[in-house]
């Protein structure tokens, strides 16, 4: 029997991060949450250096499939 555990996923996510989850590239990512449409980013985050909570993201990504009527 193995010891070793397996390391569970960060619950918070770069930019970059959080875009490839979403299979966006960063800039865009960063244009949808500027005009409101992107996920919620992680309060007290620096705007510079933003971070997002995996379970806010994929959620948003859930949102975005049921509810899809632009191409991005």
């Amino acid at each position: 029997m193995s010891t070793e555990s397996v390391a569970e996923p960060s619950p918070e996510l770069s930019r970059a991060e959080a875009a490839a989850l979403a299979g966006l590239r960063p800039q865009t990512l960063s244009n949808l949450v500027s005009l409101g449409f992107g996920p919620p980013l992680v309060p007290g985050c620096n705007r510079h250096r933003p971070r997002f909570r995996r379970a806010d993201v994929l959620a948003w990504i859930e949102h975005r499939a049921r509810h899809r009527r632009r191409p991005w």
